[in-house]
C-alpha cells in the first residue's frame, strides 16, 4: 500500500498517511511530488505537514535512506519555507528520524512530534488558529491616518 496523501479543505494542512510497511524509496519520493503541487493552491502564511506514520515500522537503514532522499532536495516546492512539520508515531525508530530531521545536514526541519493524529492535528489548528489571530491583532495596531485633499478656494 502507498503513502496517501490528504490535503484537508479549506486549511493549509496536508497530511501523508502511511502504510504499516514503506516498501521502496521511490514510493517517498512519489509521495512528496504529489503533496508539493498543493503548495501554490494554498495562500497560507503556513503550511503544516502532518506525517502520519501511525504503526509504520521500518528499520535503521530505511531511516537513513529517507533521510537522505529529504537532504538531496525533493521536487520544487519541497523546502518551501511555510512548510511546519508535525510526526504521528509510537516508533521510537520514526522519532528518532524525525528528530534527527532537525540536524543542518537532514534539511534543519524543526518537527512536533505526537503520539496520535487526533493530538497532532489538535495542536496544528490551535497554531493556525493563534497566527491568525495574531496576524489580526498585528494589522490592529497600525495607526489609522486619513489624508484629506487640501480644500481649494476658487
Amino acid at each position: 500500500m502507498a503513502i496517501r496523501v490528504e490535503k484537508i479543505e479549506n486549511e493549509p494542512i496536508i497530511v501523508y498517511h502511511w502504510p504499516e510497511k514503506l516498501t521502496s524509496n521511490q514510493e517517498l519520493r512519489e509521495a512528496l511530488e504529489e503533496a508539493t503541487q498543493y503548495n501554490p493552491t494554498i495562500p497560507d502564511p503556513v503550511i503544516w505537514v502532518i506525517h502520519n506514520t501511525g504503526h509504520l515500522t521500518i528499520d535503521f537503514g530505511t531511516v537513513v535512506i529517507a533521510l537522505s532522499t529529504l537532504t538531496k532536495g525533493g521536487p520544487e516546492g519541497f523546502n518551501d519555507p511555510r512548510i511546519q512539520i508535525a510526526a504521528v508515531s509510537q516508533s521510537e525508530l520514526v522519532r528518532l528520524a524525525a528528530r534527527s530531521a532537525s540536524q543542518k545536514q537532514y534539511g534543519n526541519w524543526q518537527v512536533v512530534i505526537f503520539d496520535t493524529y487526533e493530538q497532532a492535528l489538535a495542536h496544528v489548528r490551535e497554531d493556525l488558529a493563534r497566527q491568525k489571530s495574531t496576524e489580526c491583532q498585528h494589522l490592529n495596531n497600525f495607526p489609522v491616518t486619513r489624508h484629506y485633499p487640501k480644500a481649494s478656494y476658487g
